[in-house]
């Protein structure tokens, strides 16, 4: 897990760990790999955005990424690795 213009705490990187495995968990057979990487960055608007950038290498060699961006980093989290999940499920066909 990495990150630019973040603190990761042992906290966080406890909590994006448990995210991910629980969007993956089911295609963990068919995972070589996954990475995190979370980003912070200003808006145009302002504000703060979160992004979550998630990549899995599948045991075929395939590399799926997705990424989410939210206000709140678990829910950027959550939103990419539940992309990534339909992803890895297409990508085995089902």
């Amino acid at each position: 897990m990495t990150s630019t213009g973040l603190a990761i705490s042992t906290a966080l990187r406890g909590e994006v760990r448990r995210r991910v495995l629980l969007a993956l968990g089911r295609y963990a057979q068919e995972l070589h790999g996954v990475t995190a990487r979370l980003d912070e960055s200003r808006n145009p608007l302002g504000g703060v955005d979160q992004r979550s950038r998630v990549r899995a290498r599948l045991h075929s060699g395939l590399v799926l990424r997705a990424e989410a961006i939210d206000g709140r980093i678990e829910a950027a989290v959550d939103r990419s690795a539940a992309r990534l999940a339909l992803l890895i499920a297409a990508a085995l066909g089902g």
